[in-house]
């Protein structure tokens, strides 16, 4: 039989037009340094993100924008 896959659920993403869209740039955060790490995490659908998933042994993932106010965007 051959490996189990794993498949995670709504993992947040951001693209630089939702993050515009929304007013995210305009939203502050607790710790800068903080916010700016996880917002290169959320931006990265490429090598890092790839990588992150290879290391938890993470087949597949179902993305979703994370921002608030998406449902006020046409």
């Amino acid at each position: 039989m051959g490996r189990m896959k794993t498949i995670t659920l709504e993992e947040h993403i951001l693209t630089p037009e939702i993050f515009q869209a929304t007013g995210s740039s305009r939203q502050s955060g607790d710790s800068h340094e903080y916010m700016q790490a996880l917002r290169d995490k959320l931006f990265d659908l490429g090598a890092g993100r790839i990588a992150d998933m290879d290391a938890a042994g993470i087949s597949m993932q179902v993305l979703s924008p994370a921002a608030a106010g998406l449902e006020l965007l046409e």
